[in-house]
């Protein structure tokens, strides 16, 4: 939503205005959360014990102005968020495979860049990083590198997911959409879900309110 905000900041008009309220009412009521790392997680879809997983996700033309999608990755490690990205994309893309396939494409930088960093750290290469997608189709082109009729307009520079899972350097796999904690960059989530999630990625509400002592 504040992504979105952004983009009006020179001609609001009420509805955002609203929706601005909204965001501020959403960081009060969440001024005593943070990040917390650990080795245990609490797991939707996370495995225990995996130092380093990403999810990506994309929501298909959800700008009723020009059409544009929203895109977003996120990467845990010790099952807390350590870097995440929501965007809108350059240009309209043609379908939800498509808006998938480009979020996957900024996911694998970013995972290339953290491999790095990973090895830079520890001294050693990571075996993969895990990235996890709700769309078949995405991963279809990504694992398999089959060229469709209805993909083959797709600029060879988002194609760049496809090296790197060939390599060994991550590996792309399915998530349910329930599953997806990436899902939380791209709307509002009902209240059970945002709670899941929000402990998902490592963020926790803290027990004793540090403003108060």
């Amino acid at each position: 939503m504040v992504a979105g905000l952004s983009r009006s900041n020179s001609r609001p008009f009420a509805s955002q205005m609203t929706a601005a309220r909204r965001v501020l009412q959403y960081l009060k009521s969440t001024a005593d959360f943070q990040l917390q790392f650990n080795r245990n997680g609490i797991g939707i879809g996370i495995e225990i014990g995996k130092s380093l997983i990403g999810y990506s996700d994309s929501d298909w033309a959800n700008d009723r102005a020009d059409c544009k999608s929203q895109g977003g990755h996120v990467f845990l490690a010790s099952n807390g968020a350590i870097s995440w990205q929501s965007r809108e994309q350059n240009f309209i893309a043609m379908s939800t495979l498509e808006a998938e396939f480009i979020v996957c494409s900024n996911a694998s930088r970013d995972a290339i860049w953290l491999l790095q960093l990973q090895k830079d750290i520890h001294g050693k290469d990571l075996p993969l990083l895990p990235i996890n997608c709700d769309n078949q189709g995405a991963l279809t082109l990504i694992t398999m590198g089959i060229i469709k009729a209805q993909t083959k307009h797709i600029n060879v520079c988002y194609h760049n997911s496809q090296d790197p899972h060939k390599r060994g350097k991550v590996n792309y796999s399915y998530v349910h959409t329930d599953e997806n904690v990436a899902d939380i960059l791209m709307r509002a989530l009902t209240k059970d879900k945002h709670t899941v999630v929000t402990k998902a990625i490592g963020l926790w509400q803290l027990a004793v309110d540090i403003r108060s002592i």
